[in-house]
């Protein structure tokens, strides 16, 4: 280990970028000195199996310090020898090593623990399905539910066919684009969340569906009446009804996963615009998709 001596010789011959040698000699020598003694006095194997850095006060105190010399590094104080020195040692180079596993540990754990939680959620959600399917059958369905969610598919059929009259007629078939491709999508998952908010979404999403697969398939068959076109429409829709399982469930996990988050925490209310902005996205990004081709063929 370097004597007391060579680091003061070194420090009073730095001249160091930011600090004035008075500083440097009464704040930074001593410091420097109990720190290094004390992690070479330390069991560093110790913490390394216990992750207990934090918690505790003596160790918190020197790992702190040199974090101050990293941010130090980071500001270009690049030309200190002394700081080189100390980032070299041993010590403090084991210290750095657990803080830099402490974060990757929690960063593994914190992943773990979504994707954890996210599997109990459709777990849930699995037997949530399971048990209105059961209500169904057994005719136990509850009415009021049932009412509301058939208000809320109503308040977007009527938005939606409103919205794409008035632009069909003012902006012709960019009207129909920006409807079906745009606003459509955000009206319908606008629904399916405050559906999944309301705890009708399992209602709202059959009745949609039901609407949706039936006015398609019947306006379809209206056009191109043969056993072909039938069969086709009906492997075309039922992909329609899984994208909308798909993009529901994104928002009942989000809603799921906010409602277990505290109050104060900061990330609360991003889960439930992230989890909304996801399947708008991929709704639109369909439908997108879909009026291009349709356009392409006309």
């Amino acid at each position: 280990m370097i004597s007391k001596l060579n680091y003061n010789q070194i420090l009073l011959q730095e001249k160091s970028l930011f600090f004035n040698e008075d500083e440097i000699i009464n704040n930074e020598i001593n410091t420097i000195f109990n720190l290094l003694e004390n992690f070479e006095k330390t069991n560093i194997n110790y913490y390394n199996e216990n992750l207990n850095l934090f918690e505790n006060e003596k160790l918190k105190k020197d790992y702190e310090i040199i974090k101050s010399f990293k941010e130090k590094k980071e500001k270009k104080f690049f030309n200190s020898k002394y700081f080189n020195l100390i980032k070299e040692n041993d010590s403090v180079k084991k210290s750095l090593n657990l803080n830099n596993k402490i974060k990757k540990e929690k960063k593994t754990n914190k992943i773990s623990e979504f994707i954890s939680k996210i599997k109990i959620y459709l777990i849930e959600l699995k037997e949530e399905w399971k048990n209105f399917f059961t209500s169904i059958k057994n005719k136990e369905i509850d009415k009021k539910k049932l009412m509301l969610a058939a208000f809320l598919f109503l308040i977007n059929l009527i938005i939606n066919t409103i919205t794409l009259n008035i632009l069909f007629s003012f902006a012709g078939i960019f009207g129909y684009v920006i409807t079906v491709a745009l606003l459509g999508p955000l009206f319908e998952e606008t629904c399916k969340r405050i559906s999944v908010i309301h705890k009708i979404d399992k209602e709202f999403f059959i009745i949609f569906n039901l609407y949706e697969f039936s006015s398609y398939v019947i306006n379809f068959m209206k056009i191109q009446p043969t056993i072909k076109n039938f069969i086709t429409i009906v492997i075309a829709r039922s992909l329609g009804v899984t994208n909308h399982l798909i993009w529901i469930t994104y928002h009942q996990i989000g809603e799921k996963y906010y409602n277990d988050l505290e109050n104060n925490n900061k990330h609360k209310k991003l889960v439930r615009i992230i989890s909304f902005l996801i399947p708008l996205f991929l709704h639109i990004l369909n439908n997108s998709i879909a009026v291009a081709a349709q356009l392409s063929q006309s």
